[in-house]
């Protein structure tokens, strides 16, 4: 086998790999959403998506990319139910300072974006005595593209949700995506706000 063969081959063979990494990789991030703002206001690992952000110090309205989870439909009324249950215990570890329910339900791609010593600093930070999330709408499901800060990620199976939002005694309406996977709701945040 001639220099030129070999050089040839090994060259298919790093575009291969390179292929079945993102491949990989977007497999890993597909099913979440993401926003262009930061902020509270969503339920997750991570915060506000569409064009607003919350300013309750709670997720932001974005979605969050699963890894490898398992994404189930869920019926119209099942959805409000978890998503208004998920809020209210949102709230909750944010009026009673629980940062561990806060962390534990941001998206994993928020986790991955910014490493957890940072994202568990900015959930203590979100601590709010007068926290309050209440669902007004569900305006869609769809895929979403979140954005770090340093990278935009398609997420997937985003839900959209019109949420009614009191953070440090100021009360707002926000668009928070929400991604339900592995029979939980994760959020997105910008942690390093």
């Amino acid at each position: 086998m001639s220099s030129r063969q070999r050089a040839l081959i090994v060259a298919l063979c790093v575009s291969a790999i390179a292929v079945v990494g993102t491949a990989i990789w977007a497999l890993t991030y597909d099913s979440g959403s993401s926003s262009k703002h930061s902020g509270a206001g969503t339920a997750s690992k991570a915060g506000a998506s569409t064009t607003r952000a919350s300013t309750t110090g709670g997720p932001s309205t974005t979605s969050h990319a699963t890894s490898g989870a398992t994404t189930t439909a869920l019926d119209p009324s099942r959805l409000q139910s978890e998503i208004t249950s998920f809020l209210s215990r949102f709230a909750t570890a944010l009026r009673g300072g629980d940062p561990t329910f806060l962390f534990d339900h941001l998206h994993p791609a928020v986790i991955r974006a910014y490493g957890p010593d940072t994202c568990l600093a900015s959930v203590k930070r979100a601590i709010d005595s007068t926290a309050d999330y209440k669902l007004i709408d569900i305006q869609r499901t769809g895929s979403f593209s979140w954005n770090s800060g340093t990278r935009t990620i398609e997420i997937p199976n985003t839900i959209t949700a019109t949420v009614e939002v009191v953070s440090h005694g100021v009360g707002s309406r926000v668009d928070l995506h929400l991604v339900w996977s592995n029979n939980r709701i994760d959020y997105f945040r910008n942690c390093t706000q």
